[in-house]
C-alpha cells in the first residue's frame, strides 16, 4: 500500500536528517544543537577564495545561473552571485544552514540573485541545465562528477573540491584516479588547485578549536549531550589526522563538450 502524503514527508525529513549528520560525521541526536555547534564557522574546510578565483576562468556573468549543492551557509553562493552578477541556487538539507545564507545574501546585497533551498541535493533536478555547478566537500569525484554535468548545459561548467588519496594502498581515489573519472565522457579538467600542507594545518586548528569551545558551552547547557559532543570532537580529530597525513585536498574547474551528448 502506498504510503499517505504524511508518512512520505517524515520519511523524506527522515532522510534529510540522516544526510546531513552524515555529511558532517555527527550523531543525529546531535543535530537540534548542529547550528550552535558549528556557529562562528562560514565553511568547514573549503577555502571560499580560492574558488572564487578558480572560477574567474569560467565564463560566468549576468544572465547565467549557478547551482551550490550541499551550499551549507551559503559563503561560495553569495560570492559567486557577488563576483559574477549572476543568479545562484543553493541547495542544503539544513534549514538552519539556509536561514544564515538568507541572512548573509542580504546582508551582501545579492538577495535578488541568490535562492536557497532545502532539499536532498543527491536527488535534485533541473527543469533548465545551468551554467555552472557546483559540489564542495560533499561527494568524491566518482559520485560528484555524473551528478553535476547532468545539471550543466552543453559548453557548461562544474566543480567539485573534495580530497583524494596520497597512496592506492587507503583504498580511496588517488589523484590520476580522480582525474580518470572526470575525463572519461570528455570532460576537460581546466583548472586544479590544491592546498598546502601547512595551510591545511592551520585551517584544521581554526576549524577545531571554534568547534570545540562550542562543544563546551553546549555541554554546560545541555548535560544529557555530553557523551555525544565528546564522540564528534573525537570523530573530528581523527578526521583531521587522516587528512593531514593521508589524504590530499583538491579542487576542479572542469569544462563539458559543447556538442551535448545527452550523457546519463
Amino acid at each position: 500500500m502506498p504510503q499517505s502524503l504524511p508518512n512520505r514527508q517524515a520519511t523524506a525529513s527522515k532522510r534529510l536528517a540522516a544526510s546531513v549528520a552524515q555529511s558532517v560525521d555527527c550523531p543525529t541526536s546531535l543535530l537540534p544543537v548542529l547550528s550552535d555547534l558549528l556557529g562562528g564557522l562560514d565553511s568547514l574546510g573549503s577555502s571560499p577564495r580560492s574558488i572564487l578565483n578558480l572560477l574567474t576562468h569560467a565564463d560566468l556573468g549576468e544572465h547565467r545561473t549557478a547551482i551550490d549543492l550541499a551550499c551549507g551557509k551559503g559563503v561560495i553562493a553569495c560570492g559567486v552571485a557577488r563576483k559574477f552578477r549572476c543568479r545562484v541556487i543553493g541547495v542544503d538539507a539544513f534549514e538552519p544552514f539556509l536561514a544564515d545564507a538568507r541572512a548573509r545574501a542580504t546582508r551582501l546585497g545579492v538577495q535578488d540573485t541568490c535562492e536557497f533551498r532545502v532539499g536532498d541535493v543527491r536527488r535534485f533536478r533541473v527543469r533548465a541545465r545551468v551554467r555552472l555547478a557546483m559540489m564542495i566537500g560533499l561527494d568524491g569525484a566518482d559520485s560528484a562528477a555524473p551528478r553535476l554535468r547532468r545539471l550543466v548545459e552543453p559548453g557548461g561548467w562544474y566543480l567539485i573540491d573534495d580530497a583524494v588519496a596520497r597512496s592506492p594502498d587507503l583504498g580511496l581515489p588517488t589523484l590520476a584516479e580522480a582525474r580518470r573519472v572526470i575525463e572519461r565522457t570528455g570532460d576537460e579538467i581546466v583548472r586544479e588547485s590544491t592546498m598546502q600542507a601547512s595551510t591545511i594545518h592551520r585551517l584544521d586548528a581554526r576549524i577545531y578549536g571554534t568547534i570545540a569551545s562550542n562543544a563546551r558551552v553546549l555541554a554546560r547547557r545541555h548535560p544529557r549531550l555530553r557523551a555525544q559532543l565528546r564522540e564528534f570532537l573525537k570523530r573530528q580529530r581523527d578526521a583531521n589526522r587522516v587528512l593531514a597525513n593521508d589524504l590530499v585536498p583538491m579542487t576542479w574547474l572542469v569544462r563539458t563538450p559543447r556538442r551535448d551528448a545527452r550523457r546519463r
